[in-house]
């Protein structure tokens, strides 16, 4: 019983940290959300609905990720690393 508790808290503690970690990616791309849904008012080509708004940022985020991952990598080897390029699975 004590080691489902003591995981149970671990669990808790991992998901506070996860949530402090995207509450500013939370706040910014609300915020992002709010000014482009007002832009239709200034030009109707300036419309974008929910789902593209979605779509641009799940594809900004994976690049984020990805880009910590490779400075993260670089910073644990003495050598500089080969210069190598990393394409989303979109294929752009």
């Amino acid at each position: 019983m004590r080691q489902r508790l003591q995981l149970v808290a671990d669990s808790q503690s991992k998901l506070a940290a996860a949530r402090n970690e995207l509450r500013p990616v939370a706040l910014h791309a609300s915020l992002l959300y709010s000014l482009l849904s007002t832009m239709p008012a200034v030009n109707h080509m300036y419309q974008m609905s929910l789902q593209q708004f979605l779509q641009l940022l799940q594809l900004s985020l994976q690049r984020l990720v990805v880009s910590n991952i490779v400075i993260k990598i670089s910073r644990c080897k003495p050598r500089p690393a080969p210069q190598c390029t990393v394409r989303p699975a979109g294929g752009f």
